[in-house]
């Protein structure tokens, strides 16, 4: 159907230029786009799409320093990125909530998200997400004086990339 796809073309391209004007600095312009194409993937059932905006839109927020905005933002996010079964999206979307819990101290909550980060960064094949979201839930055990929890993060992410032979990550990891 020619005029779907032509619906498709112009949503995506009103993402891209949701995402340009908010890079400068045009929120209140991109945030506009935003609405528009996050209601547009939902009601089209585009899951990947729908996350990608409603996490764009929690970046937007978080960059102006509406934290609660952007945490509510990457909370809509999680049920379509779960229907997408997409591990980046929820890698994102569990990594930026954790970061966040993590700033605000609230190191049980961001060792939880870390976790989920972990778990899923498996599937995206990013050693690097993988490790540092290993890396990221050690700081909160640190954090929560769980000194054996910590530990055993850090041999989890040392374990991995031992196995994949990533000599440079796995000697940063170890300083």
């Amino acid at each position: 159907n020619d005029s779907s796809s032509s619906e498709v073309q112009r949503m995506n391209a009103m993402f891209q230029s949701a995402i340009v004007e908010s890079g400068r600095g045009n929120s209140e312009v991109g945030l506009n786009k935003f609405s528009k194409v996050v209601d547009y993937y939902e009601k089209a059932d585009q899951p990947v799409m729908h996350a990608a905006a409603l996490i764009s839109v929690g970046d937007n927020y978080l960059k102006d320093g509406a934290r609660e905005l952007a945490t509510e933002s990457y909370q809509k996010a999680i049920e379509p990125a779960l229907k997408s079964k997409n591990e980046v999206l929820l890698f994102t979307i569990s990594h930026n909530l954790g970061r966040m819990a993590f700033e605000d101290q609230n190191f049980e909550t961001a060792r939880d998200y870390f976790h989920t980060a972990s778990s899923v960064a498996r599937g995206t094949g990013n050693i690097q997400s993988v490790t540092n979201a290993y890396q990221c839930r050690a700081h909160c055990e640190v954090a929560l004086l769980e000194y054996d929890a910590a530990a055993e993060s850090y041999f989890e992410a040392l374990d991995i990339l031992v196995s994949l032979k990533v000599v440079g990550l796995a000697e940063e990891l170890l300083t």
